[in-house]
């Protein structure tokens, strides 16, 4: 005799079934059912909005993850960035106080505005690599997922719409020109409050922009600017994988 055990999982509940059966020389024949049950729990949800309640616990590693991913992709600029434009690593280094590259001063010049700069005067070394940071920092919605994770009925891709409107219909160049002539320059909030999302940016085009600067720079004889270096930080165009910082 021989007794086969069948279980059937699902998400509030357990069906089993204990089977009887003889072997053969063509298998096991099956002579009946000798016990069955179900066993029904409650669902690991929240009652009042049906939501799951591992879902804080998922939330709050997602976050950690994602946080975690930033610090190593900037830690990877900063380094690639130190080593290539001949900075000293102590620059982008951030202890007790603010570090050395970021400190404000009485001509300290925004990242906003260095960007709009970019455009028509040569940056220098430290210039460069604090543009650089600023758009590696803020790199916008990717244009895969923000649509599938806007989760605020559709404010995301509306404002990331209306942005790119925005800089087609003033012709502004980027991304960075637009956000300093419209905000920065009349003291005006740049970021995103709680519930607002009119500041949002598509990744594609912040990657116009820099694409845009690096250009520019190399136009006006900036030595920084390689195609090596280009590549590097932005990809290979007509790569299919993103092999980039």
């Amino acid at each position: 005799m021989v007794l086969t055990l069948g279980v059937d999982i699902g998400i509030a509940s357990i069906g089993w079934a204990v089977i009887e059966g003889e072997r053969t020389d063509k298998g096991i024949k099956d002579r009946g059912i000798i016990e069955s049950g179900v066993r029904i729990f409650t669902r690991a949800e929240n009652p009042k909005d049906k939501a799951s309640l591992a879902l804080p616990r998922r939330s709050a590693r997602s976050a950690r993850r994602r946080t975690a991913r930033k610090r190593g992709r900037i830690a990877q600029i900063k380094s690639y960035l130190s080593q290539t434009l001949g900075l000293d690593s102590k620059c982008f280094l951030q202890e007790e106080r603010l570090a050395p590259i970021f400190q404000t001063s009485k001509n300290f010049i925004s990242p906003w505005e260095l960007r709009e700069r970019a455009l028509y005067r040569e940056l220098n070394k430290e210039e460069l690599a604090r543009v650089i940071l600023h758009i590696a920092k803020h790199r916008g919605y990717d244009d895969i997922t923000y649509g599938i994770e806007d989760n605020e009925d559709g404010k995301i891709k509306k404002a990331i719409a209306q942005n790119i409107a925005l800089i087609k219909q003033e012709a502004y160049q980027t991304v960075g020109e637009m956000m300093f002539k419209l905000y920065c320059q009349r003291f005006l909030r740049v970021r995103n409050k709680k519930d607002d999302y009119n500041h949002c940016i598509g990744r594609s085009e912040l990657k116009e922009e820099l694409l845009k600067i690096f250009n520019i720079q190399k136009d006006l004889g900036n030595p920084c600017i390689t195609q090596e270096f280009c590549t590097t930080l932005l990809g290979n165009a007509r790569a299919e994988d993103k092999q980039s910082l």
